[in-house]
């Protein structure tokens, strides 16, 4: 018994030292145990609730417990999968180092961290899937990987350790570091020899120094950041080396010429550096493979031909409204000082479009614009009067009578003697129950979240559920920032700052 308390406060300690997420943590919690069969090793709490990895191959491990390695080192040459069960917190140092055959690995979402070494030299390890409550990156922790083609960091993350990714060499081409990150350690990417294209998202410049990038060809490599951010890393040590530094929004005055990011989830603003944003421009974002949902400002006034076609992982696509809303005559009319207008197939073979709305400011949807959206189970119109389109605008589905048209109320019956409108499944709908973000727009994950919110003063936030039970308090600086919302649920919220703006909000949640 004492031997296995000395190892549990091992554990916790180590945990600690890599996250102060879970500070409910004692000696209540077990350590994790583990089955091997058929070349899949799975990890599971040793109580069936929540488990702790040791930090193997430690002084400190060697001394709980009188040896260096984990249990299952026996079977490190033929560990083909590693499956780590739900409640465990942690992947502990050393746990899988070594493993030269591991090409697949599954952690739970209550993972917090990574320790050092972890899966060290797992040279056939092709891919790997870090869950977004992840914050810490231990150093070494993935050294070696060869194989490794991608990296995208989970968007808690805010710690990577020294050399963490160095010597990816055969098949790492792409990285994408999230917007928390504050550190990144020496050489964490160096000898990354296939390194082409690095995305930043981080809000505040990350400091690095020169060895990060050590013997990567960041000479021939594309660094993409957020608007605004250029100037600093053309200058920024370790940063200015690449061969091409852009931001993620290629503009020519008013008009989004091209994305050039990899985010999942994208809020098109009203304003991009200042600049007041009014056209997508014609296959802006064509054939991205990221991302997931976009939000669009009711600032902008054109989508250009094809510019979001064969988007083949976009589910959502829906407009927010910016610094002023429409009253309720004008959304229920369809009145509009301005007109949107939409270009030729601009979402077609978007196969995995699930939902789609269209502002009361809509004015023309251009042929084919939802050709093949095979996948559409909601269309949102918010015009009183319908708009008149050609029977090709959704070419291709054949299952018209399933999709849920939502449109506003009192205009069931326009709608069901309108051609094309005609054919789909009418419900009418009170659009003004819940106005999209103004000045915010929230992304919610699995285990709690991420709240950007973008204002020009400093505020002190407030989130309210629905009932008006306080749930956090926020102090947001001037400009742009991301908070970490812990431990709230409700999917429907009442944001309200100090400076005197509320809205509601609809959180949604990631898969």
């Amino acid at each position: 018994m004492k031997k296995k308390l000395s190892l549990l406060a091992l554990c916790l300690s180590s945990l600690f030292a890599a996250t102060d997420s879970f500070a409910q943590i004692d000696e209540y919690h077990s350590i994790i145990e583990w089955q091997f069969s058929n070349g899949i090793l799975i990890i599971f709490p040793g109580d069936g609730i929540t488990g702790i990895m040791p930090p193997y191959k430690t002084q400190e491990y060697l001394e709980a417990t009188g040896k260096l390695l984990p249990d299952w080192h026996e079977y490190t040459d033929e560990i083909m999968e590693i499956v780590i069960r739900d409640g465990v917190l942690n992947v502990g140092n050393s746990s899988f180092s070594t493993c030269k055959n591991l090409r697949k690995v599954t952690i739970p979402e209550s993972c917090l961290s990574i320790g050092d070494y972890a899966f060290a030299s797992c040279e056939s390890l092709t891919e790997i899937r870090i869950p977004d409550k992840v914050t810490a990156i231990g150093s070494f922790a993935f050294q070696g990987c060869a194989q490794l083609r991608s990296v995208k960091l989970p968007r808690k993350l805010e710690y990577i350790g020294e050399q963490a990714f160095y010597s990816c060499y055969r098949s790492l081409t792409y990285i994408e570091i999230p917007p928390l990150v504050k550190h990144i350690g020496r050489y964490a990417f160096s000898m990354c020899t296939s390194l082409e294209k690095v995305n930043l998202l981080t809000l505040v410049p990350v400091t690095i120094d020169e060895t990060v990038f050590h013997q990567s060809p960041i000479k021939n490599a594309t660094l993409i950041v957020l608007n605004g951010m250029e100037g600093y890393y053309r200058t920024a040590v370790g940063w200015k080396d690449f061969k091409w530094i852009g931001e993620e929004f290629e503009l020519d005055n008013d008009e989004i010429i091209t994305y050039r990011g990899s985010q999942s989830d994208i809020v098109v603003h009203r304003k991009i550096n200042e600049t007041d944003i009014r056209t997508i421009g014609a296959r802006a974002f064509q054939n991205n493979t990221d991302i997931v949902s976009i939000a669009i400002s009711d600032g902008i006034k054109s989508i250009g031909a094809e510019a979001f076609k064969a988007c083949d992982r976009l589910e959502t696509f829906l407009f927010y409204y910016g610094d002023a809303y429409p009253d309720e005559t004008a959304l229920r009319s369809g009145a509009a000082s301005e007109e949107l207008t939409v270009g030729e197939r601009a979402w077609e073979d978007c196969v995995s479009l699930k939902s789609v709305v269209f502002p009361h400011t809509v004015a023309r949807i251009g042929d084919r614009a939802l050709k093949g959206c095979t996948a559409l189970e909601t269309i949102s119109v918010h015009r009183e009067i319908p708009l008149t389109i050609s029977d090709n605008v959704f070419e291709g589905l054949n299952n018209k009578p399933a999709i849920r048209l939502l449109v506003p109320q009192g205009s069931g019956e326009r709608y069901a003697n309108a051609p094309v409108w005609k054919d789909f499944n009418i419900q009418e709908s009170d659009f003004t129950g819940i106005k999209a973000p103004a000045y915010h727009v929230c992304h919610l994950s699995v285990d709690g979240g991420l709240l950007q919110i973008d204002g020009e003063t400093a505020e002190t936030i407030r989130i309210y559920s629905l009932l008006g039970t306080l749930l956090q308090e926020l102090d947001k600086p001037a400009g742009k920032a991301v908070f970490s919302i812990e431990n709230i649920w409700d999917k429907v919220l009442i944001v309200k700052s100090n400076n005197g703006w509320v809205e509601k909000t609809v959180l949604k949640k990631r898969r």
